[in-house]
């Protein structure tokens, strides 16, 4: 099954070694996906785990202002399809580790299971695409990071050793091509639509811009308030003895 799914995550293509290859192959998107397609449309995607009656072995949605998350499973493993809402698809999440290999009544010592399921998957996408572009704190931020200079000299990168222990904490390293990003982390594979992170800032903006303008409302109604408030205080006297007579 693990290696069914390097075969995949690699795309058709023969695995390359840093030795070998000379430029990066194209970044694609894994289940034959495509971004912005919606989500009715993802739901019949050939490549997800189906039963006997072709129903999606996992299948449930998470619904938000925003978007909506569609998590179902792919070579065993859970993924995560996230559609933006007025966009459509704009992230895959793969997750390393089987879900049944998680859930074993016996449970797996954490770094073998790391060794056995992660680890693989990790080195085998460093070799094909060779040293990352950067990396980012969270998979989908805007701001890419330079790698270190001694990454890129040293042994970290190029080296085996790098990829099965993980030494970058919980940072992404990340790779781009024209219109996909991959970013890679110690327990999952995100592939992102480039554009689609571009729709979300945009729509972030926007949605900060509309709640400064809102909070600009607030602001001016409370002052008028408040005058309003203090004219009443302030013609309280003069009403007062106007009103003596009928009381």
């Amino acid at each position: 099954m693990l290696c069914r799914l390097i075969a995949a995550l690699l795309f058709l293509g023969s695995l390359s070694t840093f030795a070998v290859a000379q430029t990066q192959p194209e970044l694609s998107i894994p289940l034959g996906a495509r971004w912005t397609m919606p989500l009715e449309q993802a739901q019949k995607l050939p490549g997800l785990d189906r039963t006997a009656k072709g129903a999606l072995k996992v299948s449930y949605t998470i619904r938000s202002n925003s978007q909506v998350e569609l998590v179902t499973s792919w070579q065993g493993r859970l993924v995560s399809l996230l559609f933006a809402q007025g966009f459509g698809l704009y992230a895959i999440a793969v997750e390393m580790t089987p879900w049944a290999i998680q859930h074993l009544a016996i449970a797996t010592d954490p770094e073998q299971q790391d060794l056995e399921q992660c680890a693989p998957i990790r080195l085998a996408i460093l070799r094909k695409y060779g040293t990352p572009q950067g990396m980012v704190e969270t998979w989908d931020d805007l701001k890419m990071l330079p790698l270190p200079a001694d990454w890129k000299s040293g042994e970290t990168l190029t080296s085996d050793a790098g990829a099965i222990d993980w030494p970058y904490g919980r940072n992404w390293l990340v790779w781009e091509g024209d219109e996909t990003r991959l970013a890679l982390g110690e327990t999952f594979v995100w592939y992102v639509s480039k554009a689609g992170l571009d729709y979300k800032e945009k729509m972030r903006q926007a949605l900060e811009k509309e709640n400064l303008a809102a909070q600009a409302q607030d602001r001016v109604r409370l002052i008028k308030r408040q005058l309003q408030l203090e004219h009443a205080r302030e013609d309280a006297p003069s009403r007062a003895q106007e009103l003596e007579a009928l009381f």
